[in-house]
């Protein structure tokens, strides 16, 4: 069992910053890269820049992937095990000071669980550039990121359930073809139950409908394109499985709190 310090991470890291107390790190792993059972000193959370991975611990196992962000509760033991392509991991670390502030407003890490929510990975996306392009004034604007981001996630109340393979079989499913449109009954067919068993057990184990995932889901890559290509909104609708730019621009609003055009302006 290994024991990582703050700021200590596996891989290669290109830069480490302490930004008003938050440890900030951006990891590198090459593809097939086995990491040996640790735990960090730390609470921190890992934002997916790119590729995927499996993070497993004695309750779970994880499949970790672009846009998602890891809740990782301190001395929480696991391993990981990267895709074929190269992954990148942007780490937002908590010191001592800021579990302690964090903690007065009754946030606490106190397991590890996958989240994935669109405008708290945009908050972190955003804070991943500043990281980037760091001036005088992004210790400032990573630390605003990241308290709203934080507020997102506390309230979601999100709580991680182990899933059923069916269930995750899906998820997988949804998330591989998210412009699709993937019927109740289709996706019942493709795990052989009755839709209505498919339905209720969904919800019980994601905490949402299946439409609702499927629209995070959606959003979440349109959040992607809107910050990393300069097609139109239209063109991303279509992209993303929309085929109603009004109805995009609407769900889209609800997911995030703006309309496409206002997260593209403040890139």
């Amino acid at each position: 069992m290994e024991r990582l310090q703050q700021g200590e991470y596996f891989g290669s890291t290109r830069r480490t910053i302490i930004a008003n107390n938050l440890v900030l790190t951006e990891s590198f792993f090459s593809p097939y890269n086995q990491l040996p059972q640790h735990y960090h000193d730390n609470p921190y959370l890992c934002y997916v820049v790119k590729g995927r991975y499996n993070e497993k611990s004695d309750k779970t196992s994880l499949e970790c992937e672009k846009n998602d962000i890891i809740i990782h509760a301190s001395h929480s033991e696991h391993t990981n095990t990267f895709d074929v392509s190269p992954a990148t991991c942007f780490n937002v670390e908590f010191s001592h000071q800021w579990l302690e502030k964090l903690n007065n407003h009754g946030i606490y890490f106190e397991k590890t669980i996958k989240v994935n929510h669109p405008p708290s990975s945009f908050l972190l996306y955003k804070a991943y550039k500043e990281f980037r392009e760091f001036n005088s004034l992004t210790p400032l604007m990573i630390e605003g990121l990241v308290i709203e981001a934080l507020v997102h996630l506390t309230r979601k109340e999100l709580k991680y359930k182990p899933n059923s393979n069916s269930i995750t079989k899906i998820v997988s499913l949804i998330k591989e073809r998210y412009d699709d449109e993937l019927s109740l009954i289709y996706l019942a067919k493709q795990v052989h139950v009755h839709p209505v068993h498919l339905s209720r057990e969904f919800k019980k184990q994601m905490g949402c409908t299946i439409g609702e995932f499927q629209r995070n889901i959606r959003v979440n890559n349109a959040i992607v394109l809107l910050m990393q290509s300069k097609a139109d909104i239209g063109e991303i609708a279509l992209r993303c499985g929309f085929t109603d730019q009004s109805y995009f621009t609407k769900i889209f609003k609800r997911l995030t709190g703006g309309t496409p055009i206002e997260y593209r302006r403040k890139r």
